[in-house]
């Protein structure tokens, strides 16, 4: 568990890089495969900002919502 935590980190960082150069579709593959790792909140917010960028509505308004629940749930 505590390698998963590492790794997601590790790919979460990389698509902060990612998004703050520009690179959404990066970015995305990034976020996307950390919240596989750890399946935290935050990472659906990132998601859904870098699925806004790349005008991908279905997968952002979708991950927005999954945020905001997980928010409401805490």
């Amino acid at each position: 568990e505590l390698a998963a935590e590492g790794m997601a980190k590790g790919l979460f960082q990389a698509g902060r890089a990612a998004y703050d150069a520009g690179r959404y579709e990066e970015a995305l593959q990034y976020f996307q495969q950390a919240y596989e790792r750890s399946p935290r909140p935050k990472l659906l917010f990132n998601i859904g900002q870098s699925a806004d960028r790349l005008r991908m509505d279905e997968l952002a308004l979708d991950s927005f919502q999954r945020y905001l629940e997980a928010q409401r749930g805490q």
